[in-house]
């Protein structure tokens, strides 16, 4: 049984996004059609996924379980192929990478969630949200690793519609129970350790690919300025100057932080220990299964600007230049995504990257090894060379 794997060094449990990476839009994504909402009284949606009378499935579900019903479709049948991370029809690689697959590798790391075949088994999805501890409600017999349950597809996305990005979960998804009871909606209901899913918490940017670059003039209205959708970073004029605003409750870092909230931090949290409530959002210890026990850790900042000159591009900034435009190439706001696939990534892990606690794998990395890091941590002669985005084909899974 593999342990659910680390995002952004949390985070989500899941969340795990599908956008498409490097396809032009002309608005901002939707997964709120098809049989994802926007039902009426003539609706035939709900025979896409559920059989009244004859289900094989819990939830009447037509397939015997949530892995296998999504990847009826989320195989190659519809645009976003989440088992083998790529846009079906243009082959350009999804944002979230894939279940089983990514770059047309076998992935090193991933979020196992129930059904998926692992080895050629089928996962029970059982595993443990790291971080998601914040050291005061620590039930008897945990050391602070982290809240377990069992990670499926829905436990991040409502099949059903959602006011946020790629139908992330929200404060409602269809349960018959209203704000009161909001923490029975948590992936494992009402754990004190887990938050609360928010509505309208992940907004798409414009074009939904890797370019979010800013211009008051068309971004703007009044004082208020368009919210990016994976950092939680907005824009506000002040004095009709573009101010940079923090949010702890939006953006995808505070998405993924409903799992794995310790990870949840401000600037200068890296010299910080994760007990102080000044740099961490919900301070207290951890332990990483790495031999030091539960103790105060340090955290890299995920809720900050980043005001350098990076000559790699980095994924999901929420403001910025196109690379390669003369002149200064900056980017903020950068968040969990930035460095973390959210469904699975082939990256390799060899060296010193090889056999960290507590995921012990790849970690969702989107660059081999530490790449990550340099991307931002670099002098002129380190910048890491992109992986191309190369059309893909599918490669035959696992048969469960």
């Amino acid at each position: 049984m593999r342990p659910m794997k680390l995002l952004a060094g949390m985070v989500l449990a899941a969340a795990l996004l599908a956008g498409v990476g490097l396809a032009t839009r002309a608005g901002p994504a939707s997964a709120n059609n098809g049989p994802h909402g926007n039902y009426t009284l003539t609706t035939a949606a709900c025979a896409g996924c559920h059989r009244a009378h004859t289900a094989v499935g819990t939830d009447l579900l037509k397939e015997t379980n949530v892995y296998a019903l999504c990847t009826t479709c989320h195989a190659g049948s519809v645009s976003t192929d989440v088992v083998h991370g790529f846009q079906t029809g243009s082959g350009l690689p999804l944002n979230g990478g894939g279940f089983e697959q990514a770059n047309n590798k076998p992935v090193t790391s991933s979020h196992i969630v129930a059904g998926m075949p692992v080895s050629g088994t089928p996962a029970s999805g059982a595993g443990t949200a790291w971080g998601s501890q914040n050291g005061d409600n620590i039930p008897v017999g945990d050391l602070g690793v982290g809240v377990q349950g069992t990670l499926e597809c829905t436990s991040c996305h409502n099949p059903h519609g959602s006011t946020n990005y790629r139908i992330l979960k929200d404060a409602s998804n269809g349960y018959p129970y209203g704000p009161a009871n909001a923490s029975k909606h948590r992936w494992v209901p009402d754990n004190p350790d887990l938050l609360d899913w928010m509505n309208s918490q992940v907004v798409a940017t414009v074009d939904d690919n890797f370019d979010y670059s800013f211009n008051p003039a068309s971004d703007c209205v009044g004082t208020k300025c368009k919210m990016k959708f994976t950092s939680g970073i907005s824009v506000v004029l002040v004095g009709g100057t573009p101010t940079t605003q923090i949010d702890t409750t939006k953006g995808m870092n505070a998405f993924c932080a409903t799992c794995h909230k310790s990870y949840l931090t401000l600037s200068g949290s890296g010299a910080a220990p994760s007990t102080d409530a000044t740099h961490y959002v919900y301070p207290g210890t951890q332990d990483a299964l790495d031999g030091k026990g539960n103790v105060a850790r340090y955290r890299h900042a995920v809720e900050r600007t980043y005001g350098g000159s990076p000559q790699q591009p980095l994924r999901f900034a929420a403001e910025g230049t196109t690379p390669g435009t003369a002149g200064t190439v900056k980017y903020d706001a950068f968040s969990c995504l930035t460095c973390h696939y959210a469904h699975g990534s082939s990256s390799a892990a060899t060296g010193f990257a090889q056999g960290v606690a507590p995921a012990n794998d790849s970690a969702l990395l989107f660059y081999d090894n530490r790449g990550v890091c340099i991307s931002c941590h670099q002098t002129d002669k380190m910048a890491p060379t992109p992986t191309p985005a190369a059309t893909s084909t599918p490669v035959p899974s696992p048969t469960p």
